[in-house]
């Protein structure tokens, strides 16, 4: 009767805080942004708000709020239990309140579609060629970065060449296409999240599915904006559900996952070195390896075009710097009387070898606990944000957000740093649309950028690996001292 009486309880709070946000997604989201009203190409917020700071204070309001609610609900799960039903049937209510608006604060789902024309409508390598090779593709003029090759692999080419052939050449029946699917992965994410949570702890798929499904930045980015990040995690989230038991498809899900975005495939060395420690033959594991291999390369097969494919897709960014650490060291250096190109050389190796010894240092970590191989496989995706993304997007985020979702509370201080950044990657759009407009793209406001948007969860990691080393201390110590009955656990 207790256990009754606090479910309802912590369901009926939660209930009341989804319901406000819900109401602010439809008041300050759906209701001014309504793709029925705003049906031309190239619209941004800024742009609607006529890059004021009413305009600022508007995108502050738009997101800011929901995320406060977002924080309040993780006071209330640690208090009650609360229903199943409200964790997922919240998203669904978000979802359907985001669907309609237009995608604001980027214009990637555009970029799909003219992407997907090219292979489908003439059987172009979008890998190889821009969408601006084929004069008639209907979605050159809603679209960015139209003359670049993609720099998504050839699984989410398919998606995009099928999303097209499904809508049709009219731009916004394609946008709607897109964000269906986003709202579709994002909901499957968040089911796979719960099963991967309750295989790790029992209770504890609740709080997955509350971490992924009601995170502002996560709904925004999916849903709002129609990025395919989601599609990418899902695959990733399979890989950690796989990885407990069924090893060929847990690898050959992060294979599939890098296919759609290049990133992925840095959990591929995570989830082989895991299995070594748990044991698993050599000759299996290659065995396995294989098979994933294998089928990766008939996906990508179709569209390779030999050693232009590879250039293509590292030449897409080659020098495009900007919302990242790389680019404020790049200022200072530029302040301090450097060549930029030199500056920017210097910065980029500085950072990979930064990355590398971070990479080697996190798969340490890994053992033959499969919670293991999921904290540094978040670790993973949150140090190639920090140190090796120079072009650095706040949807990227999601990518270490979704992995975190699904720790226990020993690793709670890695699962608050993915929290945090999801907060502080919603100001990076004010930078560029706002205030770098005010007033230019000075040293300054780079600095801001870093102390605003990648300081604060890096000083929760930092504060997580100091409350680590004292408390190793302390129980080092009080074993030394001859107390046998001391554990870890009691001197938390």
């Amino acid at each position: 009767m207790i256990r009754g009486f606090q479910v309802r309880i912590g369901s009926v709070t939660l209930t009341v805080l989804g319901a406000i946000a819900l109401g602010l997604y439809i008041v300050h989201a759906a209701l001014p942004f309504s793709i029925i009203t705003l049906d031309r190409p190239l619209l941004a917020f800024a742009g609607e708000t006529r890059q004021t700071w009413a305009g600022v204070q508007q995108y502050l309001l738009t997101v800011g709020p929901p995320f406060l609610l977002y924080a309040a609900g993780f006071l209330v799960l640690r208090r009650w239990p609360v229903s199943k039903a409200v964790i997922f049937v919240f998203p669904v209510l978000f979802g359907a309140a985001l669907f309609l608006v237009y995608p604001l604060t980027a214009l990637d789902v555009f970029l799909y579609g003219a992407q997907g024309w090219t292979l489908a409508q003439h059987g172009g390598n979008p890998l190889v060629v821009g969408p601006n090779a084929f004069s008639d593709n209907p979605f050159l003029a809603w679209a960015p970065f139209v003359d670049k090759p993609t720099s998504y692999g050839p699984a989410w080419i398919y998606i995009a060449a099928m999303a097209v052939l499904f809508s049709g050449a009219h731009p916004l029946a394609m946008l709607l296409t897109f964000k269906a699917i986003a709202l579709v992965a994002l909901l499957a994410g968040i089911a796979v999240c719960y099963a991967v949570g309750e295989r790790l702890q029992p209770g504890r798929g609740a709080v997955a599915a509350y971490t992924l499904g009601w995170n502002p930045l996560v709904l925004w980015a999916t849903v709002a904006d129609g990025h395919n990040d989601m599609a990418m995690v899902v695959l990733i989230l399979l890989g950690c559900l796989w990885l407990f038991d069924r090893p060929v498809l847990a690898l050959l899900s992060i294979v599939v996952a890098g296919l759609m975005k290049f990133a992925a495939f840095l959990l591929l060395p995570v989830f082989l070195l895991h299995l070594l420690r748990r044991r698993y033959g050599v000759l299996r594991l290659t065995l396995a390896l294989v098979v994933a291999a294998a089928c990766g390369w008939l996906v990508l097969w179709p569209l390779w075009g030999g050693p232009a494919t590879i250039n293509a897709i590292t030449n897409q960014l080659e020098h495009m710097i900007t919302m990242s650490p790389a680019k404020t060291i790049m200022t200072w250096g530029e302040a301090w009387g450097y060549a930029p190109q030199a500056t920017e050389t210097v910065t980029k190796n500085v950072m990979k070898g930064l990355f590398a010894v971070s990479y080697l240092v996190i798969l340490l970590t890994v053992n033959k606990r499969v919670e293991s191989a999921f904290a540094a496989s978040c670790g993973v995706l949150f140090a190639v944000l920090v140190l090796a993304t120079f072009w650095f997007r706040y949807w990227y985020i999601i990518w270490p957000l979704s992995i975190a979702a699904v720790l226990t509370p020993k690793y709670k201080w890695l699962v608050a740093a993915a929290i945090v950044f999801s907060g502080t990657g919603l100001f990076i759009y004010l930078f560029t649309d706002y205030l770098w407009v005010f007033y230019g793209t000075r040293r300054k406001l780079n600095d801001y950028v870093f102390l605003t948007v990648f300081f604060p969860p890096l000083l929760v990691l930092c504060a997580g690996a100091v409350s680590g080393l004292i408390r190793r201390r302390r129980v080092k110590a009080a074993l030394e001292s001859g107390f046998a009955d001391v554990t870890p656990a009691s001197l938390r």
